[in-house]
């Protein structure tokens, strides 16, 4: 199965995928969005385009654990991506964009550079730990 990782922004949507062979994600790059609204349609054109049979969509919840408006959107978009017919399951991204951005800062890549490559790099991060997780309890 591949599995296609989703960092939702307000302007870009980062992705990564993975496959059961290898396991390991990779960035996948970023679609542009005019307003968040267009996000189901812009994850399901992905998923189809990499034969996904599950998005693991990143999930904003604040440090404290509990849910926001952020994560009350991904869960809009969760739901509008499951009534395309498509599998999702919604995976803490907390500093995920954070230690992205460290890692782009840390290999040289310039402010101008990082734009949409924070983005991939931090779904990356969230279908890594969500791979790693459930690989742990196989």
């Amino acid at each position: 199965m591949i599995y296609l990782g989703v960092d939702l922004g307000d302007r870009r949507i980062g992705f990564a995928t993975a496959d059961d062979d290898c396991l390991i994600a990779m960035t996948a790059g970023c679609a542009t969005v005019k307003n968040p609204a267009q996000a189901p349609q812009a994850v399901g054109e992905k998923y189809r385009e990499v034969g996904a049979g599950l998005a693991v969509v990143g999930l904003p919840l604040s440090m404290n654990g509990r849910k926001n408006e952020k994560s009350r959107a991904a869960e809009q978009v969760a739901a509008a991506l499951r009534a395309q017919g498509l599998r999702v399951e919604l995976w803490d991204e907390r500093l995920t964009t954070e230690e992205a951005r460290k890692a782009l800062i840390a290999g040289g890549v310039s402010r101008k550079e990082r734009g949409g490559k924070i983005d991939a790099l931090a779904a990356q991060i969230i279908l890594h730990s969500y791979l790693a997780a459930h690989q742990a309890q196989s």
